[in-house]
């Protein structure tokens, strides 16, 4: 019984709580973003990798301060 409760109530909760927020991101981002260019959103884009990655290189660098 509870192997069989799991077995519905996993992909229920997955599809509420993870897919079906994404589809809606993924929609209002469609429309806000239908008139910007493709150039400005690949710039965006890469500007926002480029901060990640310099934010973890970063912290995982001996370059920052230590904590004493």
């Amino acid at each position: 019984m509870r192997r069989t409760l799991s077995r519905i109530l996993f992909p229920l909760i997955f599809v509420c709580v993870i897919l079906f927020p994404i589809i809606t991101l993924v929609q209002t981002l469609t429309l806000v973003l239908r008139d910007v260019p493709m150039p400005v959103i690949v710039f965006v884009v890469l500007l926002f990798v480029l901060f990640r990655v310099g934010a973890h290189m970063y912290h995982t660098s001996k370059m920052r301060p230590t904590n004493r």
